[in-house]
């Protein structure tokens, strides 16, 4: 059986989906979507300043996936860096926040 390599896709789902198979692309981008549900669900922001920061973490996660339809962006190590970064921020206030809320009431 020949396998092709896919080194000149510039759509980032079929680039992933040709180098890591069907298992591959399912753990990749379903970890992206889980994150966008960690940040949505994950801690009720109080302030304008911390929502803000929240819908803003997510509506850059949802424009990185419309844009992997059209080139590599995940592949490419500024955004890859700097989307990690923040996505591990967004997951990090939340939980801060919930272990303030649960110190608070007890």
């Amino acid at each position: 059986m020949d396998f092709t390599e896919a080194e000149s896709t510039d759509n980032d789902y079929l680039r992933a989906l040709g180098e890591t198979g069907i298992l591959g692309f399912g753990l990749f981008f379903g970890t992206v979507i889980y994150l966008i549900y960690l940040l949505f669900k994950g801690h009720p922001a109080k302030s304008l300043f911390e929502r803000g920061i929240q819908f803003s973490i997510i509506a850059g996660t949802i424009g990185l996936l419309v844009n992997a339809s059209y080139i590599d962006v995940f592949e490419a190590s500024k955004v890859a860096f700097a989307f990690w970064g923040l996505a591990g921020m967004g997951i990090a206030a939340g939980r801060i926040k919930r272990r303030e809320g649960k110190e608070g009431e007890e």
